[in-house]
């Protein structure tokens, strides 16, 4: 038996909460099917279900929505250039999970600040030289799901580092199940559409009644 106040849940929710609850939030789960998050996760528990999204520490939605996209093919070129001739690509373990990073390492400091400019999510850690005829180094680095985008838009102008970049792409995708998560788009999109119009119609139906309820009373 449930809970007093809960509803039972239907095949469908099971079957949707055991194919989606490794890639998608439980914020989200909770909203598409009309649980608490409490809800999602005890059942979750109870199915024996784990998630999976731990892993790199990314969103769904962040994956879909690359900032990098508007970068110019002359500007994709230069930065492959520079990730090629001065840089590094890897994937870096810390304690909890897998994370992309990109690096580029220069003395140039308008250089580092032009990467800024051009890629806003990065950071830029400063060298103090440390004798005279040297000149500070200055380090450009990008780290998880936005390292993965960057790769994904400078990955056909690549050349050296093309393998390295190929294999991290490969391991988001893979890891996030990209072709689910696609069509989780489609359906949680479709869903909410449908949500959406069923509370204007019931909102527009609620201002009906009671403006014919004030007609009535005057």
């Amino acid at each position: 038996m449930g809970r007093k106040g809960s509803k039972n849940w239907s095949k469908t929710e099971k079957k949707l909460l055991k194919k989606y609850y490794p890639l998608i939030s439980t914020p989200e789960l909770s909203i598409i099917l009309h649980r608490s998050q409490p809800a999602v996760k005890c059942k979750a528990k109870r199915l024996k279900l784990k998630a999976i999204r731990s892993l790199h520490h990314t969103k769904p939605s962040e994956l879909f929505a690359n900032p990098f996209k508007k970068l110019r093919v002359g500007e994709l070129g230069y930065i492959a250039g520079l990730i090629d001739g001065e840089g590094s690509v890897s994937v870096e373990q810390p304690q909890t999970a897998r994370c992309a990073r990109v690096v580029i390492s220069n003395t140039s400091q308008v250089l580092m600040e032009w990467l800024r400019n051009k890629l806003p999510e990065g950071k830029i850690y400063c060298t103090k030289k440390r004798k005279d005829t040297w000149k500070d180094a200055y380090t450009f680095r990008l780290n998880g799901v936005q390292a993965y985008h960057l790769l994904r838009v400078v990955y056909p102008y690549l050349i050296i580092k093309k393998e390295q970049a190929g294999r991290i792409i490969n391991e988001y995708q893979v890891a996030h199940n990209i072709d689910k998560l696609v069509e989780w788009q489609r359906y949680s999109g479709g869903f909410r559409k449908a949500l959406a119009q069923r509370k204007l119609s019931e909102d527009a139906r609620d201002n009906s009644s009671s403006g014919l309820f004030s007609s009535n009373k005057g």
